[in-house]
């Protein structure tokens, strides 16, 4: 099967630390959408397939699967990404490297829209069932369990990204490739309530602190730029036969805002990886 329409991503301490892609120079694209480009030319060509396949106005909400979280040390884990997550979801610098894949017309933007904690009554497991793990977290979401809880007419625009951190121990749902179903550290993905609501999520799974920023800030960016499959796509293929996203291209390659470590992002225009903060 091809690759999942949420791109998932597999991210390991080696990826983590991964040499930093190079830059390549501006020339025209080849038109082949199966070829890869030709010498000089700039080595990814991302492309809009749909005008609804873009996040401009995005709500982070931290979600915490299990009673780990609800004590010591888990607890404390919980408050860190709290007070990180507070800070960067809602710093506009988080965001200004995005600005290259907004709609004509519209900017991306974002804010921190709180936490919840999912799932306790059913305990920690080793893993979780792509069944299970949506039908928790939709009904979390429709009892206000987890925020925003007013409904769309009263909170605006804003659509929420539940980032969903599983406790140690716990695997994700595992998702099909192309060489069979896979264990992933992080990926996005996205699914339907029952009133026709499409919601985007993230899984993380338990992991350092430092590398799970990196994974969420991969996923975030991923998942504002292709929410719900109908987003940016590199046009060619990578050496897997799959079409990339725009935090796929960069993987390992890290840098720092507000002093916590995240991930860079493709620019079309610089033809490199950058720093969210980027212009």
């Amino acid at each position: 099967m091809g690759r999942p329409l949420s791109s998932p991503l597999s991210l390991t301490l080696a990826t983590v630390l991964a040499t930093t892609l190079a830059a390549c120079a501006h020339s025209a694209e080849s038109t082949d959408d199966n070829a890869q480009p030709l010498a000089g030319q700039c080595a990814h060509d991302f492309v809009l397939p749909h005008d609804d396949g873009v996040l401009t106005d995005v709500g982070v909400v931290e979600v915490y699967w299990g009673a780990y979280w609800q004590a010591p040390p888990g607890s404390a884990a919980r408050d860190r990404e709290n007070a990180t997550w507070s800070r960067l979801a809602s710093d506009a610098r988080f965001y200004r490297a995005l600005q290259a894949y907004a709609p004509k017309g519209k900017a991306i933007a974002g804010r921190y829209l709180g936490s919840a904690a999912i799932g306790v009554a059913l305990g920690d497991v080793t893993s979780l069932s792509k069944d299970a793990f949506e039908g928790e977290l939709a009904r979390a979401i429709a009892s206000g369990e987890v925020p925003p809880s007013p409904p769309p007419s009263q909170r605006g625009d804003t659509v929420p990204i539940y980032v969903v951190h599983l406790p140690p121990g716990t695997s994700g749902p595992t998702l099909d490739a192309p060489d069979g179903p896979v264990f992933y550290a992080a990926y996005h993905h996205f699914m339907q309530l029952a009133n026709g609501t499409e919601v985007a999520y993230v899984i993380a799974i338990f992991d350092d602190a430092d590398s799970l920023g990196i994974a969420q800030s991969h996923e975030l960016y991923e998942t504002i730029a292709n929410p719900f499959g109908r987003g940016w796509r590199d046009r060619y293929k990578d050496a897997h036969g799959l079409h990339a996203e725009i935090a796929d291209v960069c993987a390992g390659d890290v840098t720092s805002l507000d002093g916590h470590s995240v991930q860079r992002l493709w620019s079309p225009s610089a033809c490199a990886c950058v720093d969210p903060s980027s212009p």
